[in-house]
């Protein structure tokens, strides 16, 4: 199955498809997930180099397209969130 984000620039919607993967991880980091947290969960599935690898590729992509548009620090963990 595919999935697909829509977003503003400017006045002009733009749509793409994106990896379903990448949808769900999208989605839990909106939700709150660190950048930390997304890490740990990749590792779960995959080599810990792979993981961080991917997870850049994601957070590049996310602030190329500005699909992240703050960051903020939780006091909690110390860790920035999305």
């Amino acid at each position: 199955p595919a999935a697909a984000i829509v977003w503003r620039e400017d006045e002009r919607p733009v749509f793409m498809q994106i990896d379903p993967a990448e949808a769900v991880v999208l989605e839990t980091v909106g939700n709150g997930l660190t950048f930390g947290g997304l890490c740990v969960a990749l590792t779960d599935r995959m080599p810990e180099d792979d993981a961080i690898q991917l997870a850049a590729k994601y957070l590049r992509n996310w602030l190329a397209h500005g699909w992240i548009t703050g960051v903020a620090l939780d006091p909690e963990s110390e860790e920035v969130r999305s």
